[in-house]
């Protein structure tokens, strides 16, 4: 932090707060850092779920946000998220191989823990190309239900889910893409 004219920082902050005492010197010397920051980047990051300021557990917005990153290792898809759902919710996976490959097919569910979300799939016997990985959060799922607090809260059919929603069908949900190549 540069040096500011006429304002204690450094070790006399601490001599500044111990020769105050109290909560006169913790008050005071709150009010000084503060005018030594206020025109500098913010220090101390603002509280958020997923970074252990406040629990990432403890999601209970309706607004969803879907984010997905894929790569290709070896013979591997790897495929990592985060979504701001509550823990347990699961995120449906649809993973798609080049065009001309009608047996490079993959689908399934992955549970959310901490506001992310990691699968891995082996694509060894799948050949060469584009594959696309399409992920979604949804209440309906085929086959598999939501926990019960997710369909609580999101409700049956996802119809107070906000966020970039799309509707289909009668049902809510948010869409992540992504796409890799080899």
């Amino acid at each position: 932090m540069p040096d500011r004219p006429g304002l204690p920082h450094g070790k006399n902050l601490v001599l500044l707060a111990g020769l105050t005492g109290g909560i006169a010197g913790i008050v005071l010397v709150i009010a000084i850092v503060f005018a030594v920051t206020q025109d500098d980047d913010i220090l101390v990051p603002t509280p958020t779920p997923g970074n252990g300021a406040i629990g990432a557990n403890d999601v209970e917005s309706t607004q969803v946000d879907l984010a997905i990153r894929s790569q290709l290792d070896g013979g591997r898809l790897l495929v990592e998220g985060t979504i701001t759902v509550p823990d347990g919710a699961l995120v449906k996976y649809e993973i798609t191989g080049p065009e001309d490959c009608d047996e490079c097919f993959a689908e399934g569910r992955v549970p959310v823990s901490d506001q992310a979300f990691r699968l891995s799939r082996d694509v060894s016997a799948w050949p060469d190309g584009t594959y696309e990985i399409r992920t979604s959060f949804q209440t309906v799922l085929n086959g598999e239900t939501q926990p019960g607090r997710i369909i609580e809260l999101y409700g049956e059919t996802g119809e107070r889910m906000t966020g970039d929603t799309i509707e289909e069908d009668g049902y809510t949900r948010v869409e992540a893409v992504d796409t890799v190549t080899p």
